[in-house]
């Protein structure tokens, strides 16, 4: 989670119920009230990083599947960059 242009960015996560990792993204405009389904991003990810710099939101490491009871079996060393302009993600270099 993160905020960046006075909105608040979720991004991927668990589905608790199927242990299903996600890459689904979220915007919620508090003006609005309302949420706004993005672009999602390239790989599946829960429990990774969101940071913001430079207008630009970088989603880094986590998991990428994750087993009951709350095994966590496979980590990424990845990092994806979200461009809000053009809602649209971008692979970067691994760390």
């Amino acid at each position: 989670v993160a905020a960046y242009d006075g909105c608040i960015y979720v991004v991927g996560g668990l589905d608790l119920n199927s242990f299903t990792v996600l890459n689904e993204v979220e915007r919620y405009d508090p003006v609005s009230d309302s949420w706004t389904i993005l672009k999602s991003m390239n790989s599946k990810r829960a429990y990774a990083s969101l940071v913001v710099s430079c207008g630009k939101l970088f989603v880094l490491g986590g998991f990428q599947s994750v087993e009951p009871p709350h095994k966590l079996a496979k980590l990424l060393s990845s990092l994806e960059m979200y461009h809000p302009e053009t809602d649209s993600w971008e692979t970067r270099k691994g760390m």
